[in-house]
Formats: C-alpha cells, structure tokens, sequence
C-alpha cells in the first residue's frame, strides 16, 4: 500500500485519491433497527458542501442518523431523499465536511477508485475499472417488486460497508455510487449511474422525509 497524507489508497489510486477528493468520503451511521448501528460510505456532491449522498438500505428505518468526517467529527443528518427503488438517498448536513465532488459521466474502461470510508482508516481508495454500463432489473431494497436502475457494472472488490462509496474517476468527479457486490464474482460491484445520482439530488428538498422501515 502506498500512503497519501493520512489517507490510504493503492499505488495505481495514487493520482486520483487526492486530498480535495478524499475530505469529502464519510462514514454514515444508521440506528434505530438493531443494538448496533447500520454502517455505510457517503459522499459530498455539489458546490454547497452540505448534501451527501449514500444509499437507501443503509438508512432504511432508521431513527437518527449521523456522519462522520475524515477529522472523526460527527454531525446529525437529515434524509431528504430516500427511494428503494433506485437504493440512492440524500442527506443535508449543517456543517459544511469539504468543497463538493462534481458529478461526472463515466467511460467504460478507464480506471477509477471507490472512495469508501472503513474502520480504523480515515478513507480508503480501492482500485476499480468501469466495465460498462447496464440496465439493471433487481428487486427494490425491501424485495418487494421488480425495478429498473441505471448503473455501472465494475470490476473491483469491495467490503461490507463500502455501499455508498462514490466511483471517482480520474478528473475527480463523482460517475457512480456502490450499491452492491455481486454474488457469484467477488471482484465483480455495481454503482448507480450518473443518471440516477443526478435524479436523487434534484428530488431532494430541505425537510426530512419518510425513510420506510427496517429491513
């Protein structure tokens, strides 16, 4: 492992991980359906600096929501947007954690990290490549019925957790949230498009939303 400042990234992650792109990895922290806490990666889009956007299943029935920044400083967030079938959701913070990512249009073939926040690391950066994009029909987060998403099909190994991390290509910008890993090819993951992350922020308001139940 290569190390840059206190974030830790592979040696080929080196030239994106970059401090600016890294600040704006945190860690989302659900509670409110177990003794402990639903745990997964968000990151900050946009030129405000306080919208952070992660995935549905981790905040599903939660009652308090929290983030925490590379610094290890937490904050309450609200949901603003919360959409089992796309699995994207969107939190307003107060307090501004760092300058937001822009959001990009992906290329298959070029390499790109996935940006997630894990335990006793401030940020990790995983090597991954865009396969391609797909359309995908999958069962909504609470295996309800069938939906479409738009997404990226990557060639990359993530952990429990990283759902939510962003994929950052090499310009920095945002192409891609981690949704899931696949089942049969542990070096296999998918991330919503750039569609679908663009659509959860313009349907996000100002109040807090229904966030369905537990799952």
């Amino acid at each position: 492992m290569c190390v840059l400042a206190l974030l830790t990234v592979s040696c080929a992650a080196d030239d994106i991980a970059t401090r600016s792109v890294m600040a704006a990895v945190v860690t989302v922290e659900a509670s409110g359906c177990s003794l402990v806490p639903a745990r997964g990666t968000g990151v900050v889009i946009g030129s405000d600096g306080t919208s952070v956007v992660t995935v549905a299943h981790t905040l599903a029935g939660a009652r308090d929501v929290e983030v925490i920044d590379g610094r290890g400083r937490n904050q309450t967030a609200t949901i603003t947007w919360f959409d089992p079938s796309s699995d994207l959701a969107v939190l307003q913070i107060t307090d501004r954690i760092a300058p937001g990512l822009p959001i990009g249009r992906a290329r298959p073939g070029e390499r790109a990290i996935i940006a997630a926040a894990r335990p006793g690391q401030v940020a990790s950066g995983v090597d991954a490549s865009i396969t391609r994009f797909v359309a995908v029909r999958i069962e909504d987060i609470y295996v309800e019925k069938i939906v479409h998403r738009d997404a990226l099909e990557l060639s990359a190994h993530i952990e429990k957790g990283d759902s939510g991390a962003g994929v950052i290509a090499p310009n920095g910008a945002v192409v891609g949230i981690v949704y899931a890993r696949s089942r049969l090819d542990p070096n296999q993951a998918f991330a919503l498009d750039d569609t679908e992350i663009a659509r959860a922020l313009a349907s996000a308001g100002e109040v807090r939303v229904a966030n369905g139940h537990c799952t």
